[in-house]
C-alpha cells in the first residue's frame, strides 16, 4: 500500500492540510500537490486541453518551515500573476548552503478558467507551520487563507 501523500483537515475559517514525505523533498512536493488540489477543480473533458507550462524557481531560507512558506507563497504569487493555477510538483531539490537551505522547484501550471478554480487561496499562514520528523518520515500542517 502506498503511503499517504496528504490529507485535508477541517478548519474553522480557512483550509488546512497535513502533508507527509519520506524526505524533505517529498514533503515539499506533496505540500505543493495538496495546495494545488485545493485550488484546481478536477479536470473536465474538453475539445482542446488547457495551456500548461513548467515554471521553475529557487527560494532560500534559514529554516525548513520558512523555506516551505516561501515556496508556497511564491507559487501563489506567480500563478496569480500569470493567470494560471498550480497543477503538480514536477521536481523539488533541497540543498544546504552554509546557514541557508535552498529549494529548487519545478511546478506544472495550468491555464486558469472560471470552471477550473476551486478554492481561491489568498495566502499561506506561517504561524502554525511546523515540520515534524518521525524518524524515517516527515509531516507538516499547513493553513491556507481563502
Amino acid at each position: 500500500m502506498q503511503p499517504k501523500k496528504y490529507q485535508y483537515l477541517n478548519h474553522t475559517a480557512d483550509v488546512s492540510f497535513i502533508a507527509y514525505g519520506s524526505s524533505t523533498e517529498e514533503l515539499f512536493s506533496n505540500s505543493i500537490d495538496a495546495m494545488a488540489g485545493l485550488m484546481l477543480n478536477p479536470p473536465k473533458p474538453r475539445k482542446k486541453g488547457p495551456k500548461c507550462i513548467e515554471f521553475s524557481f529557487t527560494e532560500s531560507a534559514q529554516s525548513l518551515e520558512n523555506l516551505l512558506w516561501f515556496v508556497l507563497q511564491r507559487l501563489l504569487s506567480e500563478s496569480d500573476s500569470r493567470g494560471m493555477l498550480p497543477k503538480q510538483a514536477k521536481h523539488v531539490k533541497i540543498r544546504k548552503y552554509g546557514k541557508d537551505i535552498r529549494a529548487e522547484c519545478t511546478v506544472l501550471l495550468v491555464e486558469k478558467t472560471e470552471s477550473d478554480a476551486f478554492f481561491d487561496v489568498k495566502g499561506v499562514s506561517p504561524s502554525s507551520m511546523k515540520i515534524t520528523s518521525h524518524g524515517d518520515s516527515y509531516s507538516v500542517e499547513v493553513i491556507l487563507d481563502v
